[in-house]
């Protein structure tokens, strides 16, 4: 009887140990054969835009004067209608020289518009004063760190436009 309840005891482990060893494979296997799937599916065709929307491009900045030419030099590289993008540099009180970088590059004639906003508590300050100052219908909010692909604008905007969507977000 003793020796009966020890088998017993042991094909309940060995049921528990095979178990959880098919739920760990099917785990870690299975989300990498799902990943696997879903990598090989074709993407959705993008929409075409019948025309490009006028976008607003808000760059908050602070202490930012390594990267804020390389990012609005970034910004050239878009296949996106440099005509259709209004650039918006709002600053939070930059103690290096990020504004007069800013201001050249104004002075050079680029279409970018500066905000210094004195007392920012943050970026999210930064951004909320933005969108009370813009009117395009499209708004795109980018880090100075950031680098676009040159056709990641014209595909946010042509994933908004048609459904006329709520926020999109990315991140690197």
């Amino acid at each position: 009887s003793g020796a009966f309840r020890l088998r017993e005891k042991m094909n309940a482990l060995y049921i528990t140990f095979i178990g959880a060893s098919a739920f760990l494979w099917f785990s870690i296997y299975g989300y990498l054969f799902f990943l696997w799937v879903k990598a090989c599916r074709k993407p959705r065709p993008l929409p075409k835009l019948s025309e490009c929307p006028q976008i607003a491009l808000v760059i908050p900045t602070l202490n930012e004067e390594g990267l804020i030419l390389t990012k609005l030099k970034d910004l050239e590289n878009s296949d996106y209608p440099s005509c259709r993008i209004n650039v918006l540099v709002v600053d939070g009180g930059s103690a290096d020289r990020t504004v007069e970088h800013v201001k050249r590059e104004i002075d050079s004639g680029k279409n970018i518009r500066l905000v210094c906003v004195d007392k920012s508590s943050g970026k999210s300050d930064q951004i909320r004063n933005a969108f009370q100052l813009i009117q395009e219908e499209i708004a795109v909010v980018t880090d100075t760190d950031s680098v676009f692909e040159p056709s990641c604008i014209g595909e946010l905007v042509s994933r908004i436009r048609p459904a006329q969507q709520g926020p999109v977000g990315g991140r690197r």
